[in-house]
């Protein structure tokens, strides 16, 4: 075996300008048959910012970046690239889901959608209404999640209400402002509250600004609810023209055919050898 890879390694340098020749030739041929069918094929992207509804896709104190990140996977599994498509081209004619990706950027509070298709137009088009469509989605999810927090206040505000009913008609007389927690002329003696000669239980006061927290976090949430049903998303979407570069692609193809004339011919001499011997 070892006399044979000699021999092979013989073969192969008796007839290197031969071999470095087919492989600069066949390695010239791809780089040049690359770039004709490795066309560059124009990008559109539309970022889209969930700033405004990020309440939406966010538990907690998340980033925004994260809130762009759940609002991507909201919208892969509610499948609104398919839908959109689908409005747009009924027939499947000029559009394809293939052609359409949606990408959170790292680090940023927004997310991305790139459509790749050679008409531009039809590009943009696809890209600002999946943009639209996925901050509807946005602006669903949000919308309920206020609902449900507006229906817990309410609940909350009621029940408050109620244990305040159950206090004395006096002790909302001598309150000079209802609804909170501040008493003119109280004065706490011996561990009990009294304002004007009248004893208030200090779990009243309590209740009064749970009353009056309540009572503000409602008005906001309201507020907050038409806010979002008002929303406009033209501001919050981006429209970008880019194209995308196929000389990476190209680069491989013609490394890929560099490796393959190379090992082919020495392959073959050295198959040719090991059948000589044997």
């Amino acid at each position: 075996m070892v006399q044979v890879t000699r021999d092979a390694l013989r073969a192969v340098w008796r007839w290197r300008f031969l071999i470095i020749a087919i492989v600069l030739v066949a390695t010239a041929a791809a780089a040049v048959l690359g770039s004709y069918f490795f066309k560059t094929v124009p990008v559109v992207i539309a970022r889209v910012d969930p700033g405004p509804l990020a309440g939406a896709v966010e538990q907690g104190k998340d980033s925004g970046a994260s809130s762009a990140a759940r609002l991507a996977q909201l919208a892969r599994g509610a499948g609104l690239v398919r839908k959109t498509v689908a409005e747009l081209d009924p027939e499947g004619l000029k559009l394809s889901e293939d052609n359409v990706l949606i990408a959170t950027v790292e680090q940023n509070p927004y997310l991305e959608v790139r459509v790749s298709l050679a008409d531009q137009e039809a590009a943009a088009q696809l890209a600002r209404e999946l943009g639209r469509n996925i901050l509807e989605l946005a602006r669903e999810q949000r919308l309920q999640e206020l609902e449900r927090q507006i229906q817990s206040a309410e609940m909350c505000l009621e029940a408050v209400e109620r244990e305040l009913a159950a206090y004395p008609v006096a002790y909302e007389l001598v309150v000079r402002k209802p609804g909170t927690e501040i008493l003119f002329g109280a004065e706490l003696r011996e561990g009990r509250l009294e304002v004007e000669e009248v004893e208030l239980d200090p779990a009243y006061l309590r209740l009064l600004k749970e009353k009056s927290d309540q009572q503000v976090l409602l008005q906001d949430l309201k507020a907050a609810r038409e806010t979002v049903k008002a929303l406009s998303y033209d501001r919050y979407i981006y429209t970008i023209f880019q194209g995308e570069k196929a000389s990476g692609k190209v680069w491989l193809f013609a490394i890929a055919v560099f490796l393959i004339s190379l090992l082919i011919p020495v392959g073959l001499i050295w198959f040719r050898q090991i059948i000589k011997e044997a």
